[in-house]
């Protein structure tokens, strides 16, 4: 399934009884959002630890917006690479 924005893979997420999302589980991996839904599969996130804030390509799949990590957790260094390395994935 396509989503068309990232609020609506939100709602499927936690509407599926996923916590992906929450805000205990966000705060916990000091998670952000960096980008808009890419081909309505793949989007870009940021992780803090110990001070230093990388990123990770992400993509969407099933009806209950169920997320995984493309790649490896925290790959890039700079949201231009990670962002970069979302619109490979969107138009491979």
């Amino acid at each position: 399934m396509e989503f068309s924005t990232m609020a609506e893979v939100i709602k499927a997420n936690r509407e599926a009884g996923q916590h992906w999302f929450s805000d205990r589980t966000m705060a916990f991996f000091k998670s952000k959002i960096e980008s808009e839904l890419i081909n309505g599969r793949w989007f870009v996130t940021s992780e803090e630890r110990e001070g230093q804030r990388r990123y990770s390509v992400r993509e969407v799949t099933g009806d209950d917006a169920y997320i995984h990590t493309v790649g490896e957790f925290w790959a890039y260094d700079t949201l231009a690479e990670a962002l970069t390395q979302a619109f490979v994935e969107a138009t491979a």
